[in-house]
């Protein structure tokens, strides 16, 4: 397997490491936070034109670990990683192609 596709991102806080990996249709982002014993917060970077993700349009991040799915827009976006309870999110990033209220749980 390629790491030509591996991208580091850029976060305001040292203590997250932030990168991203892609296979075909498929994008992984991993923010991790390498302090074991404190939580950490930061503003995380994302170069949206090599994620092949839109610049002005909402995309959706669904959390592997935690099964949760929210819904970010442009390049920055905030994170908090609590490491007692996950000391990372490993997120598959997906464009919205629906609004909200079309998914399972609205119908």
């Amino acid at each position: 397997m390629s790491n030509g596709s591996l991208r580091f991102h850029p976060t305001d806080n040292s203590l997250l490491l932030v990168y991203s990996k892609q296979a075909g249709d498929d994008t992984a982002l991993c923010i991790v936070n390498l302090d074991p014993r404190h939580v950490h917060r930061g503003w995380v970077e994302l170069d949206l034109a090599a994620l092949e993700l839109p610049e002005d349009a909402g995309y959706q991040v669904h959390d592997l670990l935690g099964d949760s799915r929210s819904t970010w827009r442009g390049p920055r976006n905030f994170v908090e990683i609590v490491p007692n309870a996950m000391p990372a999110y490993v997120f598959t990033l997906r464009q919205l192609v629906r609004s909200e209220n079309q998914f399972e749980y609205y119908l």
